[in-house]
């Protein structure tokens, strides 16, 4: 975000501070949605059919979980934005993006998570999830495939991507660096 918006010099002079707050808040409820719902999706892989962990069973399971997981993420942190900085001043607004916009950390990581979401979603579209037949069934068992439609596939898609960039930037900022910032 620090490339889309100028960093002021002082809170109260931070421009575009309802804008940049909205963002960040959303990007955050998109991402804890996105990361919760790979562990829903496992955990529900596991529960009612372990076998099918490492088939695509499991790849499309994820997808729905994903795609459904960031929304219901999105969502929730939109009400919880509304409700908290319901009937503040701007000078809250201005501090709070100002903050934001200052932190290295938190500008590293949104980058990281911009671009784990847009190769997701370009993943999701390259490999043209969503186009499974409901009629299709494994060759194992004779279950019906978990159908994804294209549009649960490209949002699961952006979904998983924003995860695997949250856990590439943690990954990067301790493995390789040491520590954060």
């Amino acid at each position: 975000m620090d490339k889309l918006f100028p960093h002021s010099e002082y809170p109260e002079d931070q421009e575009h501070s309802k804008t940049i707050l909205t963002i960040h808040v959303l990007r955050s409820g998109l991402a804890a949605g996105s990361i919760l719902s790979v562990l829903s999706g496992t955990l529900t892989t596991l529960y009612k059919e372990p076998s099918a962990l490492l088939s695509s069973r499991h790849g499309n399971r994820l997808l729905i979980h994903a795609s459904r997981g960031s929304i219901a993420g999105f969502l929730l942190s939109s009400v919880m934005l509304t409700t908290t900085m319901w009937g503040k001043e701007d000078i809250e607004w201005q501090d709070r993006a100002w903050l934001l916009l200052g932190s290295e950390g938190q500008c590293e990581f949104d980058k990281w998570l911009a671009a784990g979401g847009v190769l997701g979603g370009l993943g999701a579209m390259a490999l043209g999830k969503g186009r499974t037949a409901a009629s299709a069934a494994t060759a194992i068992n004779k279950k019906p495939a978990i159908v994804v439609k294209p549009l649960e596939a490209i949002m699961g898609g952006i979904s998983l991507g924003t995860a695997s960039g949250a856990a590439g930037c943690i990954a990067w900022r301790i493995g390789v660096h040491g520590s954060f910032f």
